[in-house]
């Protein structure tokens, strides 16, 4: 009878040491869930917040450089457009742009005027020949490009990690 009892309570023990250690393990598993929620919560959260970020600098960086950048690079666009696309282009061709622009544009040669025009922006530039024409707009581009980033959403696009080891 003792060796039945004996029996019977160590059998109890570790019925009830297998249930609290079930319990134990199933409340540690709940508490990793919820952790694991919060840092997946946290972590949207943030890549929320940089992606706004970078929009807004990526916005800054554009809209002040581009006027800038226009001056520098609006000549050398209208020469590779002439000496390369538009070397076909019937002759007299006009270029009209702003001042700064249209002084680095003089001596283009013959068949091309050079137009000064204190209306045009600095970050645009209008080609015209006598069947037709063409612009160049930096400012249109870089609204272009804000438009496109505006439409970025973090949780819609697909973003592949690539962990550092």
């Amino acid at each position: 009878m003792t060796e039945d009892a004996y029996a019977r309570g160590l059998a109890e023990g570790r019925a009830q040491a297998l249930a609290e250690s079930a319990m134990q393990t199933a409340a540690a598993v709940r508490d990793l869930a919820d952790r694991l929620d919060g840092m997946t919560a946290e972590r949207s959260r943030a890549l929320d917040t940089v992606t706004a970020e970078a929009g807004r600098a990526l916005a800054t960086v554009v809209r002040s450089l581009c006027p800038g950048l226009s001056v520098l690079g609006l000549a050398d666009r209208a020469r590779h457009l002439l000496e390369n696309e538009l070397l076909a282009a019937p002759r007299p061709v006009t270029i009209r742009a702003a001042p700064d622009v249209a002084g680095a544009l003089d001596g283009m040669g013959t068949g091309i005027a050079v137009e000064s025009d204190d209306a045009m922006p600095v970050t645009r530039l209008d080609l015209s020949w006598p069947e037709g024409g063409a612009t160049v707009d930096a400012e249109a581009l870089a609204s272009r490009i804000m438009g496109l980033a505006d439409t970025l959403d973090p949780r819609r696009d697909p973003v592949e990690e690539n962990p550092h080891d």
